[in-house]
């Protein structure tokens, strides 16, 4: 599907820089495939565009934001919902920052919505859904825990 750039909202449009170039396979810098319960965490430039993939078909992503390099500026998802009048986001819509600003914005989709509703899931949730497997047992099957690759990732910034 083409990308149109006035099929953006106002608010994503505002988002983009003044010079911008269509990504295109040549323009990757880094490429990472993380496993299941993976976690990645840096730092994207204005105008930068990170791409997610889902290589198996069936794995889902948690996104923290915060604006550099006040930390203090981070992704609503309530504000981001709200302002757009959706429950789900896609190609046009704009993350808030729980001060208003657009954080970032999602130029191009081929999955359709994302839930942005369910968070990460916590030990208690991955018991009672996985049973206790400790990695002594099951080796390089063990069950990561979202909500710890999050804050492993928070304490590095």
């Amino acid at each position: 599907m083409p990308f149109n750039f006035n099929d953006l909202t106002p608010l994503a449009r505002a988002g983009v820089p003044e010079r911008s170039t269509r990504f295109t396979p040549e323009l990757t810098l880094w490429n990472d495939t993380l496993p299941g319960g993976g976690a990645w965490s840096g730092i994207v430039r204005r105008g930068t565009a990170l791409r997610f993939t889902d290589v198996a078909g069936r794995a889902n992503i948690a996104v923290l934001m915060f604006a550099h390099p006040q930390h203090t500026e981070r992704y609503c998802m309530p504000d981001t919902l709200k302002s757009q009048h959706t429950a789900f986001l896609t190609r046009g819509h704009t993350c808030q920052s729980d001060m208003g600003k657009a954080i970032c914005s999602i130029p191009e989709d081929t999955c359709g919505w994302h839930d942005t509703v369910c968070g990460v899931i916590d030990a208690a949730a991955l018991k009672a859904q996985y049973g206790d497997k400790p990695y002594q047992q099951h080796r390089n099957a063990m069950h990561r825990i979202g909500q710890d690759g999050l804050l492993v990732e928070l304490t590095k910034w």
